[in-house]
């Protein structure tokens, strides 16, 4: 019994922490789609809105953008929680497993943000220096800013690449200070703050 009302408070930690991580990807991903709207509306109203089932109804297109963003990212939390909230199950006290944990997320926060922000940059270099790449691309018939859909299209395909960066870059840290506590030093390697 007493192993396992610690692993039990580790387990409650670990899911608070990934619900906290769910709400967080939702916001991410409306603040996201904000930008995405202000660069292509056309990417909401000809693609994202059918494709989430939200043409019919007559919130504004901003409040629809929002909610496909939201939708689209949320789950990601769950990913994210995998991976980054791992030191729950460490032996350090609560407040450095949520250290931790917290700030394994804002890297992977970060690392996904900078990642959309390159495919803003590679969507608009190359759709004016290699259009031909963007022949196999979805684009709807009724489409008039062709340009401005694919660069928010390049967008998201570069967040979502990010957020799986990210967590690679934070389950690698994970793992190489793992063993550098186990085989080198007894001490945790600490995190930088950011």
């Amino acid at each position: 019994m007493q192993k396992v009302i610690p692993f039990l408070r580790r387990a409650l930690l670990y899911f608070l922490l990934t619900v906290v991580a769910c709400l967080i990807s939702g916001l991410f991903g409306i603040l996201h789609d904000q930008i995405s709207y202000t660069l292509s509306p056309e990417y909401f109203t000809l693609f994202k809105f059918p494709q989430f089932g939200l043409v019919i109804t007559d919130l504004p297109d901003r409040i629809k953008a929002g909610m496909v963003g939201f939708l689209a990212s949320w789950w990601m939390g769950i990913a994210i929680g995998l991976v980054a909230f791992a030191p729950c199950f460490s032996s350090c006290g609560t407040k450095e497993k949520i250290r931790k944990s917290m700030t394994a997320f804002l890297i992977v926060a970060c690392i996904t943000a900078l990642f959309s922000a390159i495919g803003i940059w590679l969507g608009s270099y190359n759709t004016k220096a290699h259009p031909k790449m963007f022949d196999d691309w979805y684009v709807p018939a009724e489409t008039r800013n062709v340009r401005q859909f694919l660069i928010v299209g390049s967008m998201h395909n570069m967040t979502y690449l990010g957020g799986a960066t990210g967590m690679v870059a934070v389950l690698s840290w994970q793992i190489f200070d793992w063993i550098r506590q186990r085989f080198f030093i007894k001490q945790p390697m600490s995190l930088p703050t950011l």
